[in-house]
């Protein structure tokens, strides 16, 4: 849980930055990462081409990441309180993700040159729901596999 803190505050911060500064920022982190993929790929870069991947880093990937650490905090926190079902961790996780999706997006709305973007918010919570998708499909396929051992 405290990562999920950490991450959900970074993130906010840096959603506050002035947009100039912000998009300068993320386009220089993520232009070597353009540069491999249009390498790879043969591809001729062009505007368009660095604002998807742009977007791919900034929003989905770094919500991919909180949502395996959401998820892996809201099941542990569940099962140390004696309180894990299923769906009370699905309801949790989901609510979370929504939660941090949406308010990412209304920060910006506090920030110079900034607004809400209802698709960033979508690609958000995409990333987020895939990320714990993951590893609660990863758990289940463990424990799955747990049962049957102990059956034999």
């Amino acid at each position: 849980m405290i990562v999920f803190v950490i991450l959900a505050i970074m993130i906010n911060v840096f959603i506050i930055v002035e947009a100039g500064m912000s998009g300068s920022s993320s386009a220089s982190q993520s232009s070597w990462v353009a540069d491999i993929i249009a390498k790879v790929f043969h591809i001729t870069p062009d505007d368009n081409y660095h604002h998807i991947i742009r977007k791919l880093i900034g929003h989905f990937l770094l919500y991919v990441v909180d949502g395996v650490f959401t998820t892996l905090a809201t099941y542990y926190i569940l099962k140390y309180i004696n309180k894990y079902k299923t769906n009370i961790f699905l309801i949790t996780y989901l609510l979370l993700g929504a939660f941090l999706a949406c308010f990412s997006e209304f920060v910006q709305l506090l920030a110079a040159n900034r607004g809400f973007a209802f698709v960033d918010m979508l690609i958000n919570y995409s990333g987020f729901f895939l990320g714990g998708g993951i590893v609660f499909l990863t758990c289940f396929f463990i424990n799955k596999k747990r049962k049957a051992i102990a059956e034999e």
